[in-house]
Parts: C-alpha cells; structure tokens; sequence
C-alpha cells in the first residue's frame, strides 16, 4: 500500500473545507420562521422595554421598506463590547435609511443600561427578558447580527463580532435588494 504524504491530506483538507463554504454562502441566509404578515408595531421609544418574539415581528413589519439590522448583544460579551462603537457609527452615517436596533440578552438591564452608557449607543435597545427573541432567530452565540431587507426577509446572519467591512457589505446588500 502506498504511503499517503502528509501535504496531500492537508491539501485534501483544505479543498474539503473550501468546498464545505462555498455551499454554505451559496445557500444564503438561513430561512426564518417569522410572520411576515404580523401587525406593524412601532419600536418603542423606552430604552430596554421588553421584547418577545411577537413584538420582534410587528417591528419588522412597521419597518416595511426600509432595511433593519438587528444586533443581539449582552454586556457581558466581549465581541460585544468591541462591535458597539462599530454598530453605533454605521447608524449615524446611515440616518434614517436603515434602521438599527439592539436588543439585550441573557443580561441584567441595569448591567445593559451601562452598556448603552459607555458607548453612547443612540439607535433604540430593547430588552429580551425571556428569550423569545433569540429562539425566534435561532440565535447561536454572542453577538449575533440580523439584516433584514426592505420586503423583511432575513438577507444576512453573522454570528460573532462583525467587521466594519461585513456590516458595509451586508447593508449595502440589504439596501439594494
């Protein structure tokens, strides 16, 4: 039997998990199970009110037409922490052509009211006491970015902190479609 060299198995590798991406971005998004046609609901205007999944979905329907980014955070999250400032310049230079919302989780509010705080987060943040919300998305880990097209389906979800170039990408992306 002939000998196997290692750089052909690392090679091998590297084509499989290659092949393993190129499939998954080709997919798209994953599919949401969200009611689309749900009654539109303002956001509201009180910092950390709470959320649940149905209030989620009324959001998204009030804000037909316009893409919406979605950022599930907790104060306690490092890549949390380093995205903020991130999230929170893209919403000043985007004014009103996306609209931006945080919601906190797995967090305490006071703890998710000095968060705010220390980033001086001006965009609306809401409070996810039960979970509801991330079930609804199908949420991962901590962060976790949704954004939602003009039509509210789910264009982009990433998981992890997200770079200024991911967010400009997946925006601009929402923006178009």
């Amino acid at each position: 039997m002939r000998a196997v060299h290692k750089s052909h198995l690392t090679f091998t590798a590297m084509v499989l998990v290659l092949a393993m991406v190129a499939g998954a971005c080709a997919s798209g998004p994953p599919k949401l199970n969200l009611d689309l046609s749900a009654a539109p609901e303002p956001i509201p205007s009180e910092s950390l009110a709470p959320i649940g999944a149905a209030d989620l979905e009324g959001i998204l329907a009030g804000q037909r037409g316009t893409p919406v980014v979605v950022n599930i955070w907790a104060s306690w999250c490092a890549p949390c922490r380093a995205e903020a400032p991130l999230l929170q310049r893209a919403h000043a230079d985007l004014g009103d052509k996306v609209t931006f919302i945080g919601v906190a989780s797995n967090d305490r509010a006071k703890d998710a009211a000095g968060f705010i705080d220390r980033f001086g987060i001006t965009y609306p943040n809401l409070l996810d006491e039960k979970g509801e919300v991330t079930t609804l998305l199908e949420m991962s880990g901590f962060p976790t970015t949704y954004v939602f097209g003009r039509d509210g389906v789910l264009r982009a979800k990433v998981t992890g902190g997200i770079s200024e170039r991911q967010l400009a990408a997946v925006v601009d992306d929402a923006l178009r479609g």
